[in-house]
């Protein structure tokens, strides 16, 4: 199992190392650091990765600054991001999720430029993805995607198994994990079958699945049981449980399939690293505004 867990590991922090030294060589030629404006408003298992993240930043030659949403309700949470939306000096913004019960979501991704939309989560980016047919139309870098997505198909590609025609199950259906991988891995020839909390037989779709992604949300609420012999697992949960980040898949799983990424440690560190070079992307955009 930890042999599995640690060439799963290796992967993602050789694939981290090598996009965040092609943006910092990028970020070298630009008049000044592109910044990433990460707007707060409630603790949660994602925060667990801040350090991360001003550390990635900090390799990448992007700067990383918080900000903390007012608790004033949404139309004062909506004034802060449309305020970093207009600010020259931003390059792109993240909202940290979950948002504090008071505030809703859909406002303030509404409220947020989509030159400045550091997840590719606004409509207009998010429409361009689901447009792309193919998976060049991704790599021409013309808009943002959801970076979680984008290192579950980067671990998939470079795991070593072929996509084209393989069995796939995503079980998980967010707007900024769930949905975007699954088209991400259609576009690179995965046949995928989207699972969620109200699926029947769950168990028996994923002992199917030649490639399992597990992205609901649930603490290892995937059993060792239903991994197929041989699968291949990325585990992109992300679940606080007496203190310590868990996955949505149980460790032992590992025993089973060929390839599986730990958390942490596995898509957490890839995930930043396209979250950067969106940042960069948006940068290099800002000549030319993308339009609503």
């Amino acid at each position: 199992m930890a042999d599995r867990l640690e060439e799963a590991r290796a992967l993602s922090r050789a694939l981290s190392a090598d996009l965040l030294a092609r943006i910092r060589r990028e970020v070298a030629r630009l008049d000044r650091a592109p910044v990433l404006a990460v707007v707060q408003s409630s603790g949660d298992a994602a925060s667990s990765y801040a350090a991360g993240r001003r550390k990635a930043g900090a390799e990448a030659g992007v700067r990383v600054e918080s900000t903390s949403l007012p608790e004033g309700g949404s139309a004062a949470a909506e004034r802060v991001i449309v305020g970093l939306s207009e600010d020259p000096e931003i390059a792109a913004v993240l909202i940290e999720t979950p948002v504090a019960p008071a505030l809703r979501e859909a406002q303030l991704r509404s409220a947020l430029a989509p030159a400045k939309d550091a997840e590719g989560l606004s409509a207009f980016n998010y429409g361009r993805l689901f447009s792309a047919r193919r998976w060049e139309e991704v790599e021409e870098g013309a808009f943002p995607v959801p970076p979680t997505a984008l290192a579950i198909a980067a671990l998939a590609r470079g795991c070593g198994v072929e996509l084209k025609g393989i069995a796939a199950l995503v079980a998980g259906r967010s707007n900024a994990v769930g949905k975007p991988a699954a088209h991400l891995l259609s576009l690179l020839g995965a046949t995928v079958t989207i699972a969620h909390s109200q699926t029947r037989d769950l168990p028996t779709l994923c002992s199917r699945a030649e490639l399992l992604v597990a992205c609901a949300g649930k603490p290892e609420f995937v059993d060792a049981a239903w991994v197929r012999k041989g699968a291949v697992v990325i585990d992109a949960g992300v679940n606080v449980r007496g203190g310590s980040l868990v996955g949505d898949v149980a460790p032992d799983a590992a025993d089973r399939a060929a390839f599986m990424t730990p958390v942490p440690g596995g898509v957490g560190p890839l995930t930043t690293a396209h979250l950067l070079h969106n940042v960069l992307l948006l940068k290099k955009l800002q000549a030319h505004p993308l339009r609503k």
